[in-house]
């Protein structure tokens, strides 16, 4: 086995955690914007960019068309959204064809910008709409970043100009014709806002409005979307799954299975999955809501592609693709599907983690049917089996007690410590078996050592036996180590955080 030295893993590490930062504000934004649209403004969003809000990190993914993340099944319209660390109107853009900054949108289409929080991380309360019709007109405007690491595709950023405070305070006046803002900091002196050159202003803010330092903009050369509305059921779908344009197909396609199915729609969903001049990235997207409409007649042909063979990178990004399309489905065909395929010793190890992954709380959320593979051979599907367990039932828990004091050491570990994360039910199952005079005990007991002393003692009440509370003196006093700071963060702690899924 090769290994890697300390310094190399840290570095790993570290890209990991950042890669995971940037992905979580992003699905994090994602959701919310999905949020406010559905619920204040009457759209019914859905993801269009598949998992656009969802943090996990694959390793083996398909190579989409570069789309927006939300589409609404009523009026049709798409949109991107862009969570920022520093407020700005901001997109990512290549040169590349079809990866420009707009690719896939339409003017009528929105972008959608929204300020992340550090304290607590969260996206914020605010948000500003922009259509890109209107980011396209005022392009000359624009200015390009450096170019970004190659691991990136070689993108940049392109920013439209604009005006965020720094600091909390009020909108003291507005002078529309010269295109300035007057801004009382709550601390500091008044402060006045405009655009350099020739670009126009447009002013967002109004008199008296108090606004929170960089999550509002207060100015910029794009006019902003003053109706977010939905229009009702206004999009035709039939037309668009004709388009000769590629992203209008794909959204038609992935928008199918939710909308008011009719033998026509079918029809055409049908023609495009055998059709082999199509894309096939539409051609799998169509056998995907097939299944959603009809599982018992469409599911086996999804499975198909769950099961290539895999000696390809493409086929590899294809079967895994089918599975998350499987993960979204939710019926009982497709649930069963899941878990032949996270059963099968055969299929490639990441393909089998995203079956289980598709299982618990980012899918079906079914603990029943995750519990079985937390003690797997190959540690990553268990990693990931125990990452997205979920919230569990009195049954469940009585599962992981069984495995707990089945003899088997990977089952005992891998109950203990899901029971110790199902807080005070879990801890009482754990507080009797560790009374046992077998491996059981000393799984419990140690499972129990790793809880802080002072949770342990508040959530035990008057459990905690002499016996054992002297066996577990022992492992608390190592809590103490300043050595405990140094460790690398625990692999499914990294993969808990990866459990970011709007579920709607």
């Amino acid at each position: 086995m090769l290994l890697w030295p300390p310094f190399l893993r840290i570095m790993a590490l570290k890209q990991d955690e950042d890669f995971l930062r940037f992905l979580t504000m992003g699905a994090a934004g994602t959701a919310a914007i999905l949020d406010v649209l559905n619920i204040r403004h009457g759209h019914r969003m859905v993801e269009l960019e598949r998992y656009s809000t969802a943090n996990k990190i694959w390793l083996t993914k398909l190579k989409r068309l570069r789309l927006p993340d939300l589409l609404c099944l009523d009026c049709g319209i798409r949109v991107e959204v862009r969570a920022k660390s520093t407020l700005a109107i901001r997109m990512s853009h290549s040169a590349s064809p079809g990866r420009e900054w707009d690719a896939g949108l339409r003017d009528r289409d929105v972008a959608a910008f929204i300020a992340w929080r550090h304290e607590p991380e969260a996206p914020s309360e605010h948000h500003q709409f922009f259509q890109i019709g209107g980011m396209r007109s005022a392009i000359q405007y624009a200015k390009l970043g450096a170019r970004k690491a190659p691991s990136e595709g070689a993108e940049r950023d392109i920013t439209w100009p604009a005006r965020v405070p720094k600091r909390n305070g009020r909108v003291v006046e507005i002078d529309s014709a010269r295109g300035t803002v007057r801004y009382r900091p709550a601390e500091g002196r008044l402060c006045s806002y405009s655009l350099r050159g020739a670009a126009p202003a447009y002013i967002y803010v109004k008199a008296k409005q108090t606004l929170v330092g960089g999550e509002q903009f207060v100015l910029g050369c794009v006019p902003t979307m003053d109706n977010m509305r939905c229009p009702g059921q206004t999009w035709d779908l039939i037309h668009d799954l004709n388009s000769d344009d590629t992203t209008d197909r794909y959204a038609a396609v992935k928008a199918a299975a939710a909308g008011h199915t009719n033998q026509a729609l079918e029809h055409r969903l049908l023609e495009i999955a055998e059709d082999a001049e199509e894309d096939e990235r539409i051609r799998l997207e169509a056998r995907g809501s097939l299944a959603s409409i009809d599982p018992e007649r469409h599911i086996d042909e999804l499975i198909c592609y769950a099961h290539r063979p895999g000696s390809s990178k493409s086929e590899k990004a294809f079967a895994m693709e089918s599975i998350f399309i499987l993960s979204e489905l939710r019926s009982s065909e497709a649930v069963n599907a899941l878990a032949a395929l996270a059963r099968d010793t055969a299929a490639d190890s990441e393909a089998r983690c995203a079956a289980v992954w598709g299982l618990g709380i980012a899918g079906a959320d079914d603990a029943r049917q995750v519990l079985p593979f937390i003690a797997d051979p190959d540690d990553e599907v268990a990693l990931h089996a125990m990452a997205s367990v979920g919230e569990l039932d009195i049954e469940a828990l009585g599962t992981l007690r069984r495995m707990l004091e089945s003899g088997d050491d990977r089952r005992a570990a891998s109950a203990a410590a899901l029971l110790v994360d199902e807080g005070e039910d879990g801890i009482s199952h754990l507080l009797e078996v560790a009374q046992h005079r077998d491996q059981s005990g000393l799984w419990s007991r140690a499972a129990l050592g790793e809880i802080p002393e002072a949770d342990l003692r508040e959530t035990a009440d008057k459990k905690l036996s002499p016996g054992l509370e002297s066996a577990l003196s022992a492992i608390w006093i190592s809590q103490r180590s300043w050595l405990k700071q140094q460790a690398v963060e625990n692999p499914l702690d990294f993969l808990r955080r990866q459990c970011i899924r709007h579920l709607g």
